[in-house]
């Protein structure tokens, strides 16, 4: 039976949305060097979670695309999988999500939560869960 690492991202708050990117590669590189085989992110890392204590702006489509391939590259060079908590745009809402990334940057599995973010900067609700899946089989 093979074993596999399994590292969880403790990081900070992010200042803004963009810092979540930030942090986000940086600690990808340091869980490859490190050995990991699977990072494991918070909720909503990117762009930050949005609760009544953090203010975290609206981000777009643009933004999130960005984001996503800024750490495709990064799982790339570290060469592992991320679990990595973000959020979606789902009929015009944001909607908290999950995409999978596997060491060849690639996105083989996308979850998206029921909860919604208000329109713009706020905080979430609803409850449950929508998964998506969309598998790469290679």
């Amino acid at each position: 039976m093979s074993t596999s690492r399994i590292a969880l991202a403790n990081l900070r708050f992010p200042a803004s949305a963009e810092e979540s990117i930030a942090l986000a590669t940086a600690a990808i590189g340091e869980a490859g060097t490190a050995g990991a085989d699977i990072l494991c992110f918070p909720e909503c890392y990117i762009p930050g979670y949005r609760c009544l204590s953090r203010k975290v702006p609206h981000v777009d489509a643009a933004f999130l695309d960005r984001a996503w391939s800024t750490v495709a590259a990064a799982v790339r060079s570290a060469q592992i999988t991320v679990i990595l908590g973000t959020e979606r745009i789902v009929d015009g809402t944001l909607r908290i999500s999950a995409a999978v990334f596997s060491g060849d940057g690639s996105i083989v599995v996308t979850a998206v939560s029921a909860k919604k973010s208000l329109k713009g900067p706020g905080v979430y609700f609803g409850m449950g869960v929508r998964t998506r899946l969309k598998w790469s089989l290679t």
